[in-house]
This record gives structure tokens, sequence and C-alpha cells, in this order.
């Protein structure tokens, strides 16, 4: 674990959409009085930015996959700082969340002039561009925390098996599986999606084989 996992960005529209936070919003307020903001005509493309509601709070989170013995309920999560391609931090109701992704394990992004391992950074840019200041549901297995300190957790970004944030990047080639007892409930589920990713060459599998 790299010194950067410690590092904790700092989050306000997490709590700027729950009401929390009125000295924030009242700069916001005062950003758009000067005619700084957004003008309305405009469509930004962010349900976040445009006022539309997240998606995903039609989705009863209890009928997402989760594992057979849950340690915790499903908990919504806002994406907010991508590690690398199988941690995160995100926000939530209950605080700001290290998250590490159940199942799967990225390449290590190297620091300090140390290089990445190969399709690391594509790994970690690649969940970026897809999830970062996205609302996901987080829903967890038999333990919710390792050895670090860190969230275990599925996370899913629609009900779909491509919203499934695990098979989706197992399924590019951007990560391989990893079990770790007892949180296990998808491990065959994921190794069969990564044979598919490794006989398609996808991704990792045919940079870096």
């Amino acid at each position: 674990m790299s010194a950067i996992d410690n590092i904790s960005p700092v989050h306000t529209r997490w709590r700027a959409r729950l009401g929390v936070g009125s000295r924030v919003l009242g700069l916001v307020g005062l950003w758009i009085v000067l005619g700084c903001g957004p003008k309305a005509t405009e469509d930004s493309g962010n349900p976040s930015d445009t006022g539309e509601a997240w998606a995903g709070w039609s989705i009863d989170p209890d009928t997402l996959p989760a594992g057979d013995a849950s340690c915790k309920e499903p908990l919504a999560a806002e994406l907010d700082y991508v590690i690398d391609g199988d941690t995160a931090w995100l926000d939530t109701d209950e605080g700001e969340l290290k998250v590490r992704f159940i199942g799967i394990d990225a390449p290590e992004i190297g620091y300090e002039g140390d290089p990445s391992e190969c399709y690391g950074d594509e790994a970690k840019e690649y969940l970026d561009s897809w999830l970062k200041g996205q609302m996901v549901w987080l829903t967890f297995d038999a333990d919710c925390q390792d050895d670090y300190g860190r969230w275990l957790a599925y996370l899913h970004y629609d009900e779909t098996e491509d919203g499934f944030v695990q098979r989706r990047l197992l399924n590019e080639g951007y990560v391989t599986t990893m079990t770790i007892q007892p949180n296990d409930s998808f491990s065959e589920t994921f190794v069969a999606d990564e044979n598919r990713a490794r006989a398609l060459s996808k991704g990792l599998w045919s940079a870096c084989e």
C-alpha cells in the first residue's frame, strides 16, 4: 500500500447535495449571482450539474448483486478520487470511505518516480473517466473492511451486467481476479469474465503478454 493511499481529497459536492455545508452553498450562490456560473441554456451533460435526479435512486438496491451474508446494507456513494484501478475514495452520507473493490486486482501505479506496472495507468484513467463524480451503489460481502481499514465493496453504476463495475473492468481487460476469503460470492463469475477477456485479448491481455 503506497503513501498516496492515505491522502484524503477535499469533498464538497456530496455534502452540498444533501444540504450540508451552508457556507459552501452560500459561496456558490454568490458565484452565480456575480455571473460566473454556467448559462441557463447550456447543458453540461452531468446530472449533478443540471439538477437531474440520479437514475440509481429508482433502483431497489436490495436487488443488486451482493454477498449472501452481507456485512452491511447497500450504500449510495459518489466516487470522488481514483487511487488506481481497484481502489477509490467515495463520499457517502456516512462520511468519506476509502474503498477496495472486492474480487479484482489492478496493476500497481508508480509513485515518486517509480514506473507503473503494465496497464496500471490505463486502468486508473479508464475508471476515472467513467465514474469520477458519478453516483454508484456499494454492496458488500461477508467482511466489510480489510487489515488496512479500507472498506471492501462491490460497485454498481446501474443494475446491468455492464454497470457492475468489477465485471466491466474484468471484461474490458483492465484488471485480473483476486479472491480473498470470505468475500468470494462472485469468484466463479469473475473468473469467467477474466477468461473471456483473455480469450479476446482485451486490454492487458494483449498489451502485457
